[in-house]
């Protein structure tokens, strides 16, 4: 109501009344005209200025969408989407397979059971604070054609899938591909069989808090560059994901890196740090 239409009926009825005026002898009914239009004008400026802060008092104000709509709720998917919202990130999955949504529902995400390319998505599909798309099925046509669904949607920019195995074959494959899919996730040679592989086998998926003392270059030596960095969160809650063929992701001190640890070098770490597996240190918070 603080922002509704307001004057339309004063403005169209103010210039007949002044008139009518005028004609039963009032002088300044002429006035009556450019003071309606000051109060039109008067109103829809204060409350356009306010309307912002106002919402935000109510809580009735829409998110930033600094969310993230994945496909698929498969493991790899499950895992990613932990991290996403153990760092207090929106974040949505959208699967097919009920084993996989009832999987990603008893984590506590929240989650769109449906082809997400699809009349019924597109009128039930929530998609309040979500900004950015990770196309993370296992099926390469599906992540395929969900990233040019949303690229409107979210900006080309804001499009980012994960390689399937399938995706290598041939180089007339990979060029029909790029020309209409997103940015490649954490990096060349990573694709969705590689990450499953690993988290079949033991490895986990870490939150690490970067400092001045433990900056990302510490991070690499920690990790002996075997770590798969996956996304990157600053102190303003942007997100930012490692990706194949662009700059290097470089984070800063104060920012959060998650990313996938094999099970190998999970061991040899919880050895050097004295631990048993199941504690967490100042620096990393276990996200799954």
């Amino acid at each position: 109501s603080w922002v509704a239409p307001r004057g339309i009926v004063a403005a169209a009825v103010s210039a007949l009344i002044a008139l009518r005026l005028e004609q039963l002898g009032h002088s300044d009914a002429s006035l009556l005209v450019p003071l309606t239009f000051l109060v039109i004008i008067g109103t829809v400026f204060i409350q356009g200025v306010s309307a912002g802060a106002l919402a935000r008092a109510l809580k009735v104000a829409e998110p930033a969408p600094n969310g993230v709509l994945i496909v698929g709720a498969n493991p790899v998917a499950r895992a990613v989407a932990q991290a996403l919202d153990k760092l207090g990130l929106p974040v949505k999955l959208a699967d097919t397979g009920w084993e996989n949504v009832s999987a990603a529902r008893m984590l506590g995400l929240d989650t769109y059971f449906g082809r997400v390319v699809s009349e019924h998505a597109d009128r039930n599909m929530e998609l309040i604070g979500i900004g950015k798309l990770m196309a993370m099925s296992p099926h390469g046509s599906l992540n395929s054609l969900a990233c040019v669904r949303f690229k409107p949607e979210f900006g080309s920019g804001n499009i980012y899938r994960l390689q399937n195995s399938e995706e290598g074959q041939t180089d007339e494959h990979r060029t029909g591909r790029r020309s209409f899919s997103g940015r490649k996730l954490f990096g060349e040679e990573v694709t969705h069989a590689k990450l499953a592989s690993l988290l079949s086998q033991g490895g986990e998926v870490h939150i690490t808090s970067l400092s001045t003392d433990f900056d990302f270059t510490r991070f690499r030596e920690r990790y002996q560059n075997r770590a798969i960095p996956l996304f990157s969160v600053d102190e303003h809650e942007q997100l930012y994901f490692f990706t194949a063929g662009e700059k290097s992701l470089e984070p800063k001190p104060g920012w959060k890196v998650v990313s996938l640890l094999p099970a190998e070098l999970l061991e040899k770490v919880r050895k050097d740090r004295g631990d048993k597996g199941r504690e967490q240190s100042t620096d990393e918070m276990k996200a799954d």
